[in-house]
């Protein structure tokens, strides 16, 4: 499942290519929605913008189009002209000045109103998006503070959207390691210090993600192993997926471990279970 840095960057795409234009043409594939493209053909774009892994197309009249990827959506943009070959179910395609945008695969997608998306059964539950600008780390650390929060699990909060809306498994497995904190252990027992380190390694990591294509560990480390010929999904990353390989710190061997039911690296030595 694409994580908030994936869809904050086709967010940005689609406002780049669709922001500020009327389409020529809206067609909803998806039957629950298909007979209100009605409602939104004619209506310039306002913006596109994401909240976590939702994806919002905001449209000048006060509706909004919210889709969410889950394991198998897909958006596509190219020329009109261009049919991208795939067997995947086309959910929404969107047609301006030569462009257009096609939603595949999605088994989530609603019209909405607007102002009326704090209502969302999906949206009102997000806590903040990770890629929020407004986003600091004193907020983090204060959010850690809520009873309902306290208890869990590192490798449990990470993934709980209520906390922080855009981390998934891969970025929960990264920020783990670079703030050398054990995923088993609890957030209430952290000290003041490890927060500030859970809370910066948080806001780090998902920023360079999102600017950089999905690389998570030293930007300029990871491009000259690149360079050097190493695939750009093992330079990618610090830990996540690299069972049985080398640690990029300490030369430990990485680990695996299934938590909350997802797959999970951690390096033994670099995050200790009593923490450092």
């Amino acid at each position: 499942m694409p994580e908030g840095p994936e869809i904050h960057r086709v967010a940005g795409r689609l406002n780049e290519a669709l922001g500020g234009r009327t389409p020529d043409t809206i067609q909803f594939h998806y039957p629950p929605i298909a007979k209100k493209a009605r409602t939104v053909r004619g209506q310039p774009i306002s913006r596109v913008r994401s909240h976590g892994k939702a994806l919002l197309i905001d449209f000048s009249n006060g509706l909004t189009l919210y889709s969410h990827n889950q394991l198998y959506g897909l958006w596509y943009i190219g020329q009109s002209e261009t049919d991208p070959f795939t067997h995947r179910q086309l959910r929404v395609e969107i047609r301006s000045l030569g462009v257009t945008a096609r939603l595949y695969s999605a088994s989530s997608i609603e019209l909405w109103k607007t102002d009326r998306l704090h209502q969302h059964p999906f949206l009102s539950k997000l806590g903040p998006d990770v890629l929020d600008p407004n986003l600091s780390e004193t907020f983090l650390i204060d959010h850690m503070k809520q009873p309902r929060f306290r208890t869990k699990r590192l490798h449990t909060l990470l993934l709980d959207q209520h906390f922080i809306a855009g981390i998934g498994n891969y970025l929960r497995s990264e920020i783990l390691f670079d703030a050398r904190l054990h995923p088993e252990r609890k957030l209430v027992d952290l000290t003041n210090r490890e927060r500030v380190k859970l809370a910066r390694s948080t806001l780090k990591l998902s920023i360079r993600s999102s600017r950089h294509g999905g690389i998570t560990r030293t930007v300029q480390d990871a491009k000259r192993d690149m360079k050097g010929g190493i695939a750009f999904e093992s330079a990618r990353f610090w830990v996540f997926d690299r069972q049985g390989e080398l640690c990029r710190s300490c030369e430990s061997v990485i680990d695996h471990m299934t938590a909350a039911g997802r797959r999970l690296y951690t390096c033994p030595a670099c995050q200790p279970p009593s923490g450092n």
